[in-house]
């Protein structure tokens, strides 16, 4: 490759934001802020780090020590009985040795934080391009289930946000009626297929023809979840 072929524009940058980067000594957001106002990187991109009038999606939990171990709990899944578990209660108690709480507290606060968050979803979510993910299956009790998921990076604050948008009984198995269904699910949210970039899914044939239907009709990338494909193809050898 000779020299003419190089971006000089593109180098400069890489070599000027490098060093940008490697001077940054802090360990959090708030630092990393200042550090990019103080050089000016990103109003000399014609960018700006202002934070929004609404809150993250990610931060919406709050600050204080319940808002903490409630997010800690749901973002791993775990049960709401963890409150009263022993051992867990003493490690919060190390921080408030007068924490308490039941496991009937737990399930207010998960409620009552859902139904704020979910009048919060269609501000965070206007003008902004989302991916989604989505799986249907059926119960072993033969009912399905269809759940969807939206993940979107803000353009005003440059942070990825990720939410479970709903998990809802689904009656229809085939392809128009989850077309369907996706999209009565994303109008509750002030939503439409032409604010959709990407949807993931599975390899299984509805779903693949579903993939087909949004890419004719909106236009909307689909990527086959790489997980279930390994899955697919690995149960073609025995071992």
């Amino acid at each position: 490759m000779e020299a003419k072929d190089f971006d000089i524009d593109l180098l400069n940058d890489i070599n000027k934001y490098g060093k940008f980067f490697y001077s940054y000594k802090g360990n959090s957001g708030t630092a990393l802020e200042k550090h990019f106002d103080q050089h000016k990187v990103l109003s000399e991109a014609g960018m700006n780090m202002k934070r929004p009038s609404q809150p993250s999606i990610n931060s919406f939990f709050g600050s204080t020590l319940k808002d903490d171990v409630m997010n800690y709990i749901i973002n791993r899944g775990l049960s709401l009985n963890e409150v009263t578990n022993p051992d867990f209660r003493k490690i919060v108690q190390r921080v408030d040795k007068k924490f308490q709480m039941s496991r009937d507290a737990a399930n207010t606060y998960v409620k009552n934080k859902a139904h704020e968050l979910r009048a919060l979803i269609p501000s965070i979510f206007e003008g902004e391009f989302i991916a989604l993910s989505t799986d249907k299956w059926t119960s072993a009790a033969g009912t399905s289930y269809i759940a969807l998921t939206a993940t979107m990076i803000r353009k005003e604050i440059f942070e990825l946000e990720t939410l479970t948008l709903a998990c809802v009984k689904c009656d229809g198995g085939t392809t128009q009626a989850i077309y369907d269904k996706l999209g009565n699910m994303l109008k509750e949210f002030g939503l439409e297929y032409k604010n959709v970039s990407a949807v993931v899914t599975d390899c299984e044939n509805t779903m693949i023809s579903l993939a087909h239907k949004l890419k004719v009709d909106n236009n909307v990338t689909w990527c086959g979840c790489f997980a279930h494909l390994l899955d697919r193809i690995a149960s073609k050898f025995s071992f």
